[in-house]
């Protein structure tokens, strides 16, 4: 509940209602599906800008069963950009990669001996839809549970190209 002097969140629902039509035609429109007629998209657009409308990002991952998230899990260190100036390069052809996708970069730095501990949890979370492994933190324990587990991920090092196939 709102409190006093605070606007309530607009909804799906109230967006289809002022513009005359179902939620599921609401939910096309922002997935660009090609069945809507061109002035149904403009209608429902506009009444989107009208009412401030944004998308709930966690009711579409729980629907859609996605984050749209990709973790990098690597060990910077001290001075990281300047000891090891090809991890900036890799990070930044990262983000460029998913953001074209539509997917977010979370960098998390870690040691090797925590690193399988936190992608085990992670993964049992759903917290990301994969995981980028630098090289730096691969430990034999970790190599095993990710097969084992089946969690999405790729391995990289500053010797390898990142090319996404998402």
């Amino acid at each position: 509940m709102a409190q006093k002097g605070q606007k309530m969140a607009v909804t799906i629902k109230d967006v289809a209602k002022q513009a005359g039509v179902s939620t599921a035609t609401v939910s096309k429109v922002m997935n660009g599906s090609y069945s809507i007629s061109q002035e149904t998209i403009d209608r429902v657009k506009k009444v989107m800008q009208e009412l401030d409308y944004h998308p709930n990002l966690r009711a579409r991952n729980f629907v859609t069963q996605s984050t749209k998230t990709i973790v990098f899990v690597t060990s910077l260190g001290k001075n990281a950009g300047f000891a090891n100036p090809h991890m900036f390069e890799m990070v930044c052809g990262m983000e460029h990669v998913l953001t074209e996708k539509g997917y977010s970069l979370v960098i998390k730095n870690m040691s090797s001996v925590e690193a399988r501990d936190y992608i085990h949890k992670a993964a049992e979370e759903k917290a990301a839809d994969g995981y980028i492994i630098h090289a730096a933190v691969i430990s034999k324990e970790l190599d095993e549970m990710i097969f084992q587990e089946s969690i999405p991920h790729l391995v990289t090092s500053p010797y390898c190209r990142f090319w996404c196939h998402l």
